[in-house]
């Protein structure tokens, strides 16, 4: 499973990055480009085909339990390319309540929620979607009902409250269709509905729909409420209530403090005394903003003012900020579990800023792989950094030789010279090569691979396929200790 997706994401990672190299080039590099495209989407086809097969015959043995952080992450995901690709937007608000784990068959369930979901966004292909996971009580005391809602309305401006307690009426049972009971197993407890909205009180929800999927299971954990962010304060900045709404709720569960502010004059307002919070988040409701430049402005004032206030972007479409990563710390893209955002959002807070910004050094980019190889240099270029290439590590060497680049960018497992043999004898000759910064890139991502290539004496460990932000990020650390060295 895991290798197939990581080539699932592999040929996503070509495609996307192609088609980006595309728009602007229009040489040599674009026709191969072309060519490598067309491949990749039939092998895509091939691999999704065989993935499928394999979730299903590995059905029977899903596991006894499922972990709904994880159940919800891969779903919030999967839905929400389905509706990009509808042009529309989706949010998500799920109870911190439910459990976290619950008796069942993760596949199972996963893949019996996709299937009706996915069918429903193909039926509302022209409206804006809102992910509900909820639970209530069931007729047996050891029970619960695990709802999981997708409403679906021409806009979703009403705030969460007004939402929840909005009156629906069914207008539509499923029952429970025999594929969802093949996957989830005869004796389990499905319900399917879709149900309407003829609220006169809520306006904004005249006309909603939503599809209910209710599946009862028996709880076997519940999360433990902490206050983990008890004594960290945060700035949210946009103008959607239902959106400001799922973030503050999820955000004050953990114990932050919050403030809000709606307009661009109210963000800049707040950033003069920004000592006073710990990040400032924007999303994509701010009014009247391009986001990579007011990103960068308020970036540049966040930084004039004593403290060490991160600045977050939340998005729901990664096409908005694929060009606006070097001037924000970190980007949440909606929708996500509770506990994949707090996570994040724990580890931003406590992360130092580097002040350092990436200079005009350049970098040596060792890639075998062409289409990554055009990819990655692009990304880097973008990033103002310049960038020398190499095929092999025996290419590297020699590179090495004639220029010392401040940081290598080497891909463990090339014809020849793979990465690690080249980097152990970097290492070797500190007179000949110098200390240099070796990030090695590899698509292997157990214990034992990544120690091999920590002991060959690379400095940091990627995993491929590549992300802009996590490359950017890594690259700006290094030379930043770089300097200080």
């Amino acid at each position: 499973y895991a290798m197939i997706g990581f080539e699932m994401r592999g040929i996503t990672t070509t495609i996307k990055g192609g088609l980006r190299v595309l728009t602007k080039d229009t040489d040599d590099h674009g026709v191969f480009l072309a060519h490598e495209i067309s491949m990749a989407t039939d092998m895509l086809e091939e691999l999704a085909e065989n993935f499928n097969r394999l979730l299903s015959s590995g059905q029977a043995e899903g596991g006894e339990f499922i972990d709904i952080n994880a159940l919800l992450a891969n779903l919030s995901t999967s839905l929400a390319s389905k509706v990009r690709r509808n042009k529309c937007k989706m949010e998500s608000y799920i109870d911190p309540h439910i459990p976290s784990v619950v008796f069942g068959n993760q596949i199972g369930v996963f893949w019996t929620l996709l299937f009706h979901f996915s069918n429903a966004i193909t039926q509302m292909s022209d409206k804006h979607a809102l992910l509900l996971v909820q639970c209530q009580s069931a007729e047996s005391i050891d029970k619960i009902v695990l709802s999981f809602e997708l409403l679906f309305s021409n806009e979703l401006s009403a705030p969460l409250d007004e939402v929840l307690n909005a009156k629906w009426f069914e207008a539509q049972s499923l029952g429970s269709r025999s594929e969802s009971q093949q996957l989830l197993g005869s004796d389990a407890q499905l319900k399917v509905q879709w149900l309407d909205c003829l609220d006169e009180s809520s306006p904004t929800l005249t006309q909603a729909e939503k599809l209910v999927v209710s599946i009862e299971a028996t709880p076997k954990v519940y999360p433990e409420n902490e206050a983990i962010l008890e004594g960290k304060k945060v700035l949210l900045c946009g103008d959607s209530p239902l959106q400001l709404d799922i973030l503050s709720r999820t955000i004050s569960e953990s114990g932050c403090g919050l403030e809000w502010a709606s307009s661009p004059n109210d963000i800049f307002k707040a950033s003069a005394k920004a000592q006073e919070f710990d990040a400032f988040i924007v999303t994509d409701t701010v009014p009247g903003i391009e986001l990579k430049s007011f990103c960068k402005t308020l970036k540049s004032r966040l930084a004039k003012v004593k403290g060490s206030t991160r600045l977050l972007l939340s998005v729901s479409d990664p096409d908005l900020v694929e060009d606006t990563y070097q001037h924000v710390d970190h980007i949440f893209y909606r929708p996500s579990d509770n506990k994949s955002f707090i996570t994040k959002l724990i580890q931003q807070i406590d992360q130092e800023e580097s002040k350092t910004a990436v200079t005009d050094e350049r970098i040596l980019v060792v890639e075998d792989d062409q289409i990554q190889q055009i990819i990655l240099v692009q990304l880097l270029e973008e990033f103002g950094i310049s960038c020398d290439t190499a095929n092999s590590g025996e290419e590297a060497l020699k590179c090495l030789k004639e220029a010392k680049p401040a940081i290598i960018f080497m891909d463990c497992i090339m014809p020849g010279m793979g990465g690690i043999e080249a980097t152990r004898k970097i290492r070797a000759n500190p007179d000949q090569y110098g200390e240099l910064t070796v990030i090695g890139a590899t698509a292997l991502t157990s214990n034992k691979d990544k120690k091999e290539c920590m002991d060959a004496g690379m400095d940091y460990i990627i995993g491929k396929p590549y992300k802009n932000e996590e490359i950017f990020k890594v690259i700006k650390n290094y030379m930043a200790v770089q300097k200080i060295s």
